[in-house]
């Protein structure tokens, strides 16, 4: 088999790169595209999560506070956290509340995703 033979094999195979020819639209199409678009229903299961957000208070941004400690100090509060299942962010949270800063409950929450 020669090679414009297997050329022209491999090339009928292949796909087109030509695109195919787009139909023009007509003064009916254009119109039907500037009627306004009708108002669509909200999906039933969105009203849970509405009625959700509506309860809950609007949470405060967060900000990052970076502190050097002691390393003996980082290494107790993390095997605190570890031990009592929490993270150092609510470790530290309860002592500032400890001490007289406003925490909220919700402050207090665990953030992370449990699967």
């Amino acid at each position: 088999m020669s090679k414009s033979t297997q050329l022209e094999g491999i090339l009928s195979r292949a796909t087109s790169t030509t695109p195919k020819a787009v139909p023009q639209a007509t003064t009916a199409d254009v119109v039907k595209l500037a009627e306004p678009a009708k108002a669509v229903e909200p999906v039933p299961t969105m009203k849970k999560a509405k009625a959700k957000e509506e309860q809950a208070p609007a949470r405060e941004k967060q900000l990052p506070v970076q502190v050097e400690v002691p390393e003996s100090v980082e290494r107790a509060l993390k095997i605190r956290a570890a031990t009592d299942r929490t993270t150092t962010r609510n470790l530290i949270l309860q002592g500032l509340r400890a001490i007289g800063f406003e925490v909220s409950e919700e402050e207090m929450r665990d953030r992370r995703k449990r699967g």
